[in-house]
């Protein structure tokens, strides 16, 4: 399901949809692996290495591939301190995914499902915890990404800008409505829904005067 360097999904009419890649995104690409700093996000991984063999290709991965990662197993019977000879029936693995611009959850579904009886697992079911977003978002040269911009600007910040972020959110939902997508605050944060998730207070303090900033810059912005 994977490929061999495990570096991609390899199971056909997985990526079905999925919008193709820009020159806008590619220059976002290259501007952004200039400026990123990999020792940094390395050490906040507590890893040694990407892995993919350089920090561009990586960046590329995160932008523009989805996951397919074994979140959870579980099987047989334990018995702490103890055993018991007992064969199990049934088996579960948890998976996580993340569709990307233009693709849907019931595509890639049935694509697994299509992999799935092909290499003879037919027996296997397919159980969505939850609905799932598709993927969605604004470009780079949407009047309120350029508005968001220039409220960094109003700051003295200069941020990093990614083509994509590796999250799954409801964007589609507002983009399919006409509405632009934005959604991001100055300031530091990380290890998002892990046990040991965080964010920098000062960052926090600053984001206020961020969001006001681009508040105004909103309700007086020209929109296209």
């Amino acid at each position: 399901m994977k490929t061999p360097d495990d570096n991609d999904v390899a199971i056909e009419g997985f990526y079905e949809g999925r919008n193709p890649w820009t020159p806008g995104d590619e220059a976002l690409l290259q501007k952004l692996a200039r400026r990123f700093d990999a020792k940094r996000a390395l050490a906040d991984l507590n890893v040694t290495r990407f892995k993919q063999e350089t920090v561009e290709a990586a960046l590329r991965a995160r932008s523009y591939q989805s996951e397919f990662n074994v979140a959870g197993l579980k099987s047989g019977y334990v018995v702490e301190g103890g055993h018991k000879v007992i064969m199990p029936h049934e088996a579960v693995a948890a998976l996580d995914m993340r569709p990307l611009d233009g693709m849907s959850v019931d595509k890639m579904k049935q694509a697994i499902r299509r992999h799935l009886d092909k290499h003879g697992f037919a027996d296997i079911s397919i159980e969505p915890l939850n609905p799932g977003y598709s993927g969605g978002g604004s470009p780079p040269e949407d009047w309120a990404v350029k508005e968001l911009l220039g409220a960094y600007g109003d700051c003295g910040c200069d941020p990093e800008v990614w083509p994509r972020d590796s999250l799954a959110i409801a964007a589609k939902l507002f983009t399919d409505l006409g509405m632009s997508w934005i959604a991001t605050v100055p300031g530091h944060a990380n290890r998002r829904h892990s046990a040991n998730e965080y964010i920098q207070l000062s960052g926090y303090k600053r984001s206020i005067e961020f969001t006001l900033r681009l508040m105004w810059r909103i309700a007086h912005a020209k929109r296209a």
